[in-house]
Formats: C-alpha cells, sequence, structure tokens
C-alpha cells in the first residue's frame, strides 16, 4: 500500500519546505491541484527540492491549454524530476471552462480522448525523433522544427533483456498454448501472470487429462419398445453412479488430492456423452483416475452388450515441477524479486493450471507470478488493484534480476 498527500502549501515560496516534509514522512506521492494556482509551478519547485517521492497533478484542467502546452511542460517537468512525475488532466465542468477559463466548452469525452493522443505524440515525436503526423477532429500536430523540439529525456533505463508479451485464451481446458507459441515467442524462460494471493510463487500444478465417455443405445418408439430398447440415459446415469461420489470428487478433496470431475452431459435416450476432467500432482496418480473411469464403462457396458460404449482420454497439460525442479532459477528469482520489493513470497501446489503449465512442458519454464485474484471462476470473482500494482513492480524487478543472472551451467542445461 503507498500512502499520497496533497501539497498543502499556499504559496509558492512555501513548497520546497513543505515537499521536503513529506518526503522525510514517508509519503510516497505529492499532488498539485489547479485551484487557486497553477498546478505545473509547485511541481518544479518540489522536483528540485525532493529525491524519491512521485510529483503529480491532479488534476490540471484539460481545455484551456493547447496538447502541445501540456505534451512540453511534462516533459521538462519529468526531466527535472528524474522521471517522478505523473500528468493527471480532467475536463472539469462546462460552468467552469465557459464561464471562468473562457473555453469554449464541446464533446469533452472525445476532446480529452483527442488531447491525450496528441500528447502522445508529441511526446514519441520528442523522444524518438518521430515524424509529426497527428490530425483529429479538433487537434492537429504535424509541425516540429529543430528550433521547437524539446529533445529527448536523459534517465536510466532498467537494465532488462528482450521482453515479450503474449496473450493467450482458454488455459483452463489447455488449448492455450499452440505448440507455436515457444517458436514465436524465442523466450529461455516465461512467467504467466494467473496467482492469487500476494508473494504467491507457483511452480507446481496438477497433471490433467480429459476423459469423455460416448454412449450409444438403441432408439425406438416407445410405444414399442419393450425388450428392444436400451436406454443411454440409463447407462450413463448408471455410469454416474458407480464412481466415487464420497471420494475423488473436487467437493471431497484438497491439498494434493486428485480427483476425477464430471462437468458436463448431453444427450437423449438414444445418445449420450459425458465429458469428465481428471485431475493428479502425479502420474501415477492421474493414471489410475483414467484407468477407473474406463473399469467402470467396461463394467456397465458388460451388463448390456446391444449398447456400445467408449472411453477417450486425451491428455491436456502436465505438472510444471516436472521440468522446474531440474532448473530452478526462474522460482528463485521470482522468489528474490519478491523479497526485493518487500512482499514474503509463498509456494503452494495450485489445484489447477495454467498456461505455464503447458509452456513448461513444451520446453519454455514458466512459473506463475500473483496477480491478486480472488474467488477464481466463482460468481464473486474480484481482484485487488493493490495487488496488481505489486505484480507490475515484481515484473519490473524480475526483469533486472534476469539481466544480472549467469547463464545455467552445462549440466543445468535443459
Amino acid at each position: 500500500m503507498k500512502f499520497d498527500t496533497g501539497l498543502a502549501a499556499r504559496t509558492l515560496s512555501e513548497v520546497p519546505a513543505t515537499a521536503r516534509a513529506a518526503e522525510e514522512m514517508g509519503f510516497d506521492g505529492i499532488w498539485t491541484a489547479e485551484t487557486g494556482h497553477d498546478p505545473y509551478l509547485p511541481v518544479a519547485l518540489a522536483a528540485e527540492h525532493t529525491s524519491r517521492i512521485s510529483l503529480g497533478t491532479s488534476i490540471a484542467v484539460a481545455f484551456p491549454r493547447s496538447p502541445l502546452v501540456h505534451a512540453m511542460t511534462a516533459w521538462d517537468l519529468q526531466a527535472l524530476s528524474g522521471g517522478r512525475f505523473i500528468l493527471g488532466l480532467g475536463t472539469q465542468v462546462k460552468g467552469h471552462n465557459e464561464r471562468r477559463f473562457g473555453v469554449k466548452w464541446e464533446s469533452p469525452g472525445p476532446r480529452l480522448r483527442e488531447m491525450i493522443q496528441m500528447i502522445r505524440a508529441v511526446w514519441d515525436c520528442f523522444q524518438n525523433g518521430t515524424r509529426p503526423r497527428f490530425e483529429g477532429r479538433f487537434y492537429n500536430f504535424t509541425l516540429m522544427t529543430p528550433f521547437f523540439h524539446g529533445g529527448p529525456i536523459e534517465h536510466p533505463e532498467i537494465p532488462h533483456g528482450p521482453i515479450r508479451i503474449c496473450f493467450t485464451p482458454d488455459e483452463e481446458v489447455g488449448r492455450g498454448v499452440d505448440r507455436r507459441l515457444p517458436g514465436d515467442l524465442k523466450a529461455e524462460f516465461a512467467y504467466t501472470l494467473d496467482g492469487a494471493e500476494l508473494g504467491e510463487i507457483v511452480y507446481e500444478t496438477f497433471s490433467a487429462d480429459k476423459a469423455e465417455v460416448h454412449i450409444e443405445g438403441v432408439s425406438i418408439h416407445p410405444g414399442h419398445a419393450k425388450d428392444t430398447l436400451v436406454n443411454a440415459l440409463h447407462l450413463a446415469a448408471k455410469i454416474v453412479d458407480v464412481l466415487p461420489h464420497v471420494t475423488r470428487t473436487p467437493e471431497t478433496t484438497a491439498g494434493r488430492e486428485g480427483f476425477i470431475h464430471i462437468y458436463q452431459m448431453t444427450g437423449t435416450a438414444a445418445s449420450v456423452v459425458l465429458h469428465f476432467i481428471l485431475r493428479d500432482f502425479e502420474l501415477d496418480g492421474l493414471r489410475r483416475h483414467g484407468e477407473l473411469v474406463q473399469q467402470v464403462c467396461a463394467t456397465v457396458q458388460a451388463t448390456e452388450p446391444r449398447a456400445r460404449i467408449t472411453c477417450t482420454i486425451t491428455p491436456q497439460y502436465r505438472n510444471m515441477r516436472y521440468w522446474l525442479e531440474n532448473d530452478m532459477r526462474p522460482v528463485d528469482l521470482a522468489r528474490e524479486a519478491c523479497r526485493q520489493v518487500a512482499i514474503e513470497p509463498t509456494s503452494t501446489p495450485t489445484r489447477g493450471g495454467t498456461d505455464g503449465s503447458r509452456l513448461t512442458e513444451m520446453g519454455v519454464p514458466t512459473p506463475n507470478l500473483f496477480t491478486g485474484m480472488q474467488n477464481i471462476h466463482g460468481p464473486q470473482e474480484w481482484i485487488s488493484v493493490q495487488d496488481m500494482a505489486r505484480a507490475t513492480e515484481l515484473c519490473v524487478t524480475l526483469a533486472e534480476l534476469w539481466s544480472q543472472a549467469q547463464p545455467a551451467a552445462p549440466n543445468e542445461a535443459r
């Protein structure tokens, strides 16, 4: 958690002492407002007399100034503060714009969006020398000569190697990681951001298979069904009934116990499909779950030879521990990064899987990092914004640590 404060100086002459006092008291940020004074000038003074605390406008009123004016002022303040400035813009209300600032009030939402887009275009021009080509409904930025150019900001970069960000869907059913993804990533290691509690570093997941049971009965008009009808729904009910109910199900297991979970059943008296997921931390346990489903299907089949019952088991993902335990550097560095941002790391086997399970199996070691999500996949699922911010800090620190890491020894090669 971070604590910020407003700048309580009544005049510019009071700003240096007030800002220093806020930093010495341990505040993380100072904010200025556009009330009786300009919001930017106090930031310049505070930047000159502090070294750590972040500085921002909360808010600078957007429309009385052009996007270029906002961009140039923020650029200078960012350079002066060594990267500590945060630009906060707001529209204010119609009355203040027209009657206090004397500017036209028109389409405030689209206009503010366009202003931000142009500000970013100006910064891109200053930092990277990009040619100005922004043309919008309210603002244009198509001219910049060397005499008016703000120039790049000199600032220390966080050392890091190449970083790639990937978004994958459907990880819950093991389809999110395409076989081509490791080649596209070109990464020696990776991390998924799919964890829960603050400090959670996961390197052990379930191994997972799915089982699909097809039941073909014998269909006939129910009025003529005696000694002929074989109801597939009855056979499906027998299979479900024979499988364990008080053990080896999600609702009766915890910790390192695996389970068999029927999650979908569709069909008619003529044909039924049962869908199961099988989960266990160890491959022997996973195999036993599959064998039990197959044995139950065979037993029910034997009671009714006129029906046709098949059980197909398909691998989904495997416990990432099988590979990570051979090279724990991704886990060890994640734990060290946690400690460097004042978070105590924890590692508990997760009763689920992530895209990291598949990626690790495919040759890219991929532990899972916390995000702060809670009540996962439930109707009251939610996530902590504060924990998400801490996860961002963790990722930045991780990037820096990996830039300093030594290559794996030959006997550690994957």
